[in-house]
């Protein structure tokens, strides 16, 4: 069972008055809109994500004293928790976009030049990613650049596209063929 979960099932029958005051809430109104937005969360990754702040506590704050106050082992979630914040850290390095690199011709046009920067560019979900092994992801990205290739005609404005730059999860930037492998593993 997840800490979310086990927190739900914790604070069920219990007094939320009672339960905020031996949080140290003064202001019970500030400590139930709290409680009430951690219990919408999905789950702890989705909590932390958002970096709830109530003048009181941080979102990892109030889960370690909701962890506390409901008698809940630290290792079950201290467990949860670094999971959610490892996952969240894949989160935020990775880019939610893949570059499109052409041979492009200069344009003196600054307009010409904001349409080729906003075109080459290919949107990503990061969040369908980020609990996937490396293996997966790859294989993903390596589909959406086979099909943005094959849905281009291998043009973008005219120019032809020569690679594509994904930022992974580690933190790395890997320059993709057209067929979205990785150069150092290009076969010739």
């Amino acid at each position: 069972m997840d800490l979310h979960t086990l927190i739900e099932e914790k604070l069920l029958g219990l007094s939320q008055d009672s339960l905020l005051k031996n949080m140290g809430y003064q202001n019970l109104k500030t400590g139930k809109q709290t409680l009430l937005a951690f219990l919408a969360s999905e789950n702890i990754y989705e909590w932390l994500k958002y970096g709830h702040y109530d003048l009181k506590y941080n979102s990892e704050q109030f889960v370690w004293k909701l962890v506390k106050i409901l008698n809940i082992p630290k290792d079950i979630a201290n467990e949860d928790i670094e999971e959610a914040k490892k996952r969240y850290k894949a989160f935020t390095l990775m880019k939610s976009f893949i570059w499109v690199e052409t041979d492009i011709k200069e344009a003196s046009s600054g307009f010409a030049m904001m349409a080729k920067g906003a075109a080459s560019k290919i949107a990503i979900d990061k969040e369908s990613l980020i609990s996937k092994p490396k293996h997966l992801i790859f294989l993903d990205i390596k589909n959406i650049i086979i099909k943005h290739y094959a849905d281009n005609k291998g043009t973008l404005h005219f120019d032809e596209i020569k690679y594509y730059l994904y930022t992974h999860t580690d933190g790395k930037t890997y320059k993709l063929t057209t067929e979205g492998i990785p150069f150092l593993e290009k076969k010739e």
